[in-house]
């Protein structure tokens, strides 16, 4: 006898035992309430183009050399050169994100998208209303609200030798750009001296 005949066998017995058994009412039997397993916190997915303080954004950080960037971002759209030397690289025709050379290496990155996905690891992102609110609440007193002299108003954050400058638009409590840049003054210091 094969082995699946032999199941075929018995679960004919069963069906066949279970057919003379006398019918009883029974009720149906009571569940225990469901315990539900806890529901993990959303994470923030990672932006599409991080802003990194005091590092960079989008993958470009300050120090990198020109071919160190395209490797990053690809050929940009737009290059300015000082002879052989490259002292600027473009790469967006439709807003602002521009990277800025000194002796061959970015010394300067500055990112003004309004897609919304240029974003910091701790979500407050450009051209989102609300997060400059966010932004001072996350740095607290380490946030310095600086008025130029000519009235331009940005909040800074100075580490070491880099500062890393967030444009306002404070009546929309929102943040419409970003600067992160080699300094070497104080955080009050005026980029006109």
């Amino acid at each position: 006898m094969s082995i699946r005949f032999g199941f075929v066998v018995a679960a004919l017995l069963l069906v066949a035992a279970c057919d003379q058994k006398p019918k009883q009412e029974t009720k149906a039997p009571v569940s225990p309430p469901a315990v539900t397993a806890p529901v993990p916190s959303p994470v923030a997915a990672a932006p599409a183009h991080l802003i990194r303080e005091g590092v960079g954004v989008a993958g470009v950080a300050l120090g990198m050399s020109p071919a160190d960037v395209e490797r990053v971002l690809g050929k940009p759209e737009h290059t300015n050169k000082a002879g052989q030397e490259v002292v600027f690289m473009g790469y967006d025709a439709d807003g602002i994100f521009g990277i800025y050379f000194g002796e061959n290496r970015v010394r300067m990155i500055i990112a003004a998208r309004k897609d919304k996905t240029w974003c910091t690891d701790f979500d407050v992102c450009l051209y989102r209303e609300g997060d400059l609110k966010k932004l001072k609440a996350h740095h607290g007193a380490k946030l310095l609200r600086f008025v130029d002299r000519d009235g331009s108003v940005t909040y800074r954050l100075l580490a070491g030798s880099v500062m890393t400058e967030y444009t306002p638009v404070e009546d929309r409590d929102g943040v419409v750009q970003v600067t992160v840049m080699n300094w070497d003054g104080p955080v009050d210091r005026s980029g006109f001296d």
